[in-house]
């Protein structure tokens, strides 16, 4: 009997998490879906054509990496791919007049969750030579006026990539970050303040933004490469992106 393959993904109630959910159990991955919102993940386990496990959970929250790892283990068995794309955009503004008091929150959800994440999986993805994506930001690349306290985290995760892949414990273990460039999610609902977080219409860019399925095939791209070829980073932007 063929062993199934499983996929955690956090961020899974929207945005590219989901989107990546919904893409990689067309591709017959069973999925273990984290998220703060149990009635999405109802919803989306409802939508799936392969096991879903909904998770409900903070990772902003001490312990919660470790436990959502814990019960996907308990669950199927093993991981075979972990998706870190929980995250936020808040505490937006010139650094003078932005919201300080929600950075600590911002960075534990944008940095320290996803350090926590990999920490807690490490040991099941170097049992199934498993693929760590870690999905970061062009504003972890580039400067981002306004976005200081987001950049500051998204270079952070930037730096753990290039760092924990070259450790030996994490020999067999492919991991990728994927820097997207404006991608049409709830993200600038949250940056704006709207009382529910809601997708824009995309006239609202200027131009065509990237859609959250573009990150997900990009997720599966990296997936799908041979077990001997790491792609270590990958920027997505939109073309007319500047």
């Amino acid at each position: 009997m063929t062993k199934r393959r499983t996929a955690l993904i956090t961020g899974a109630t929207s945005g590219i998490g989901r989107a990546t959910a919904v893409h990689l159990a067309g591709r017959g991955y069973d999925i273990a879906a984290v998220g703060r919102r149990s009635d999405r993940l109802a919803a989306l386990r409802g939508e799936l054509p392969t096991a879903c496990l909904p998770l409900p959970g903070d990772l902003s929250e001490a312990g919660v990496a470790e436990q959502v790892v814990c019960e996907a283990l308990e669950a199927f068995g093993g991981l075979d791919v972990v998706v870190a794309a929980a995250g936020h955009g808040r505490g937006y503004g010139p650094v003078g007049e932005a919201d300080h008091r929600v950075w600590p929150a911002a960075v534990a959800l944008n940095l320290t969750a996803a350090m926590q994440l990999t920490a807690a999986a490490a040991e099941p993805l170097r049992g199934s030579g498993g693929t760590l994506v870690l999905i970061g930001s062009v504003f972890g690349v580039d400067p981002a006026p306004d976005y200081a306290a987001y950049a500051a985290a998204k270079h952070g995760l930037r730096g753990f990539a290039r760092s924990v892949r070259r450790e030996k414990g994490m020999d067999g273990v492919r991991i990728c970050l994927i820097n997207p460039g404006t991608t049409n999610t709830e993200f600038a609902s949250v940056i704006r303040g709207d009382g529910e977080p809601m997708v824009h219409d995309p006239s609202v860019w200027g131009f065509e933004p990237l859609l959250p399925e573009d990150v997900a095939a990009a997720v599966g791209w990296v997936v799908d490469q041979p077990a001997h070829v790491n792609v270590e980073e990958l920027t997505l932007r939109a073309t007319r992106d500047r």
